[in-house]
């Protein structure tokens, strides 16, 4: 039997990659990561869309065919909860076998303006929080912006700040680290991450220890945030 392969990239939200393969009896394929995708097809112009499963899936194209009404040219969308959606466009169904695996990327949250301006409150809350010493309650606020926006640098800034004015030195590092990882623009967030790494580096500070007033910043926070 003679075997071909195409591979094709389709660039509609992210790029695909798809294999098809020659075969007396054809078959759909779709796997993802993270697994439990769900898989709509809908084909192009007309007809309504179907929801075929959950990724791994596997069907035969002529129940496909049958469902629609014709072997392309279809959309298969893969798709899962606090992921982006990725498509691809399946042009003929017949005589090929069809094997999709895609990879899912996480969403940031900041495509969304309802959920950047809750977030971007939440900030504001958070800083004035800590303007009246109630660190603990700002740190949750802040774990929760981090979660809905986790590329968001002021967030953990903000954390940073918190916590070099609990003398939690290390935390206070870590999170500035990450800090600068996501912006490294911010001359705020290099500046404390490199005067806490010079100090935890020369064991000039440990836990609950004092950083040398020499180095300590007078805003250890953004936002305007003063110890």
């Amino acid at each position: 039997m003679n075997m071909c392969t195409l591979k094709t990239e389709l660039l509609l939200v992210f790029a695909l990659s798809v294999t098809l393969s020659a075969c007396s009896s054809t078959s759909l394929s779709l796997d993802s990561a993270p697994e439990k995708a769900k898989v709509t097809v809908k084909p192009l112009g007309t007809g309504a869309s179907k929801v075929i499963g959950e990724t791994p899936i596997t069907v035969r194209t002529s129940e496909i065919e049958t469902e629609f009404g014709g072997s392309g040219p279809l959309m298969v969308e893969i798709s899962k909860e606090g992921y982006k959606t990725k498509s691809v466009l399946v042009t003929e169904l017949s005589s090929m076998n069809i094997n999709l695996k895609v990879s899912l990327e996480g969403q940031s949250g900041i495509d969304d303006p309802t959920t950047m301006n809750a977030q971007i409150e939440a900030l504001f809350e958070a800083q004035r929080l800590v303007r009246v010493r109630r660190y603990d309650e700002a740190l949750k606020l802040i774990a929760g912006i981090k979660q809905a926006l986790p590329t968001l640098s002021s967030s953990y800034e903000l954390e940073g700040g918190i916590y070099y004015m609990a003398r939690r030195y290390q935390d206070s590092l870590d999170a500035y680290r990450n800090a600068v990882k996501l912006n490294p623009r911010s001359v705020e967030a290099v500046r404390m991450r490199d005067m806490l790494a010079k100090n935890l580096g020369g064991s000039a500070i440990s836990s609950g220890a004092r950083v040398p007033a020499a180095t300590a910043p007078a805003t250890p926070a953004p936002g305007g945030v003063k110890k």
